[in-house]
């Protein structure tokens, strides 16, 4: 068995950790709220940054544009970060 593991220190590695969990959380509880005979419009996407340069995979228009106000947001936090 492979047992991943995080290591770091720090606020910025904890709020990492807090909101991987809360990520996990929402996915198992948002299946309980949706009957079952209702049909909704599905939407997948993903953002994979490497340095500065976001690479935006997206199935919508309106998801590509939620990723890449995502991905400035990651870059200008990053950018503030290693100013300060």
């Amino acid at each position: 068995m492979i047992f991943p593991f995080i290591y770091g220190e720090g606020l910025l590695m904890f709020i990492g950790i807090i909101l991987i969990f809360i990520s996990f959380a929402v996915f198992i509880f948002s299946q309980f709220h949706l009957p079952e005979n209702v049909t909704t419009e599905k939407h997948a996407g993903g953002l994979i940054l490497i340095g500065p340069i976001p690479i935006i995979i997206s199935s919508s228009w309106k998801m590509a544009l939620v990723l890449l106000a995502i991905a400035i947001i990651i870059i200008l936090l990053f950018a503030f970060y290693a100013i300060y």
